[in-house]
């Protein structure tokens, strides 16, 4: 971590509408919440999209008066990227075993990064990978293009026996997520996160 990096470790749901608002990408008309993509609004979430000169004026009754204010809209949402295992359900930080989870905060690159590792079940750990960012060039006209890259990856751990014709020793694989390794018999395990 440099001093231009925020960097927030673990996934804490207490803590998560802060890091949304402290994670926030703008370019001084368009900003974005820091909002994880499969999220959507709720208690702990608030995924928020604002536009420059998009607001709203509602009038309230406060102390028997008449009062107009006028707010900042939350346009609808561009993130939604959801994700789930074949008949599973969808996978949220709050649905699902975090592995890890880690947000990264570039600010003299104006990028969020983020990488969460989900356990799916005992042999599989989906890891999703997000780099997003609000475009500076254009801040004239709409959309503004933000963008936002994901990545995921399934890695499977399993140990299975095979069989050498050169040799009557079984030997054990676990398949990760660069193909075979080969060694003696030994437990399963994950890898770190």
């Amino acid at each position: 971590m440099t001093a231009w990096t925020w960097e927030y470790e673990g996934y804490d749901p207490a803590h998560q509408r802060l890091r949304e608002a402290l994670c926030t990408l703008g370019n001084g008309r368009f900003a974005t919440r820091g909002a994880l993509p499969e999220c959507a609004a709720d208690d702990v979430h608030y995924p928020g999209t604002y536009a420059a000169g998009c607001y709203n004026r509602l009038t309230s009754d406060v102390a028997d008066r008449h009062v107009e204010n006028e707010d900042m809209v939350n346009l609808p949402n561009w993130l939604p990227l959801r994700f789930r295992p074949a008949g599973g359900r969808w996978l949220t930080p709050d649905s699902a075993p975090v592995l890890a989870h880690r947000q990264t905060l570039v600010l003299d690159a104006g990028l969020l990064d983020r990488v969460t590792r989900y356990g799916l079940d005992d042999d599989r750990v989906l890891s999703v990978r997000q780099r997003r960012l609000v475009h500076m060039g254009d801040r004239t006209s709409p959309p503004c293009a933000p963008s936002s890259r994901e990545r995921r990856s399934v890695s499977v751990w399993a140990r299975f026996m095979v069989a050498s014709a050169s040799s009557a020793e079984n030997r054990s694989t676990a398949m990760g997520p660069n193909g075979p390794r080969r060694g003696p018999a030994a437990p399963a395990r994950r890898p770190p996160p």
